[in-house]
């Protein structure tokens, strides 16, 4: 999986992911998002244990020049076009979606 069309194919809703490193807010660092819709140029996510839609955060996918596969289940991806040097580190969490009941319930 090295293309940004395998990720996109890759994140549905009750896809969980883990933030390695995320340049732009540091303190996002650690935590666990789950995935809740996804369309063509953007998905949502909310931090696990949190259910409600104000908590839905939008992210819109990179263009394939600003991601970056590490291995099979981490990427690091540009958070903006504008501003090449925020980039974020995801690892995708072993199992999901249909590992783990999602935190949707």
């Amino acid at each position: 999986m090295k293309t940004l069309a395998d990720l996109k194919r890759r994140i549905l809703p009750g896809t969980r992911l883990r933030c390695l490193r995320n340049t732009s807010r540091p303190t996002l660092d650690g935590g666990e998002r789950e995935v809740v819709r996804v369309q063509g140029n953007a998905f949502t996510w909310v931090l696990l244990g949190q259910k409600t839609a104000q908590t839905e955060s939008w992210t819109y996918y990179p263009k394939a020049k600003g991601l970056w596969w590490i291995d099979d289940n981490t990427f690091e991806m540009q958070l903006s076009e504008h501003r090449p040097e925020h980039t974020v580190r995801l690892e995708f969490i072993s199992g999901t979606p249909d590992g783990y009941p999602s935190a949707l319930g």
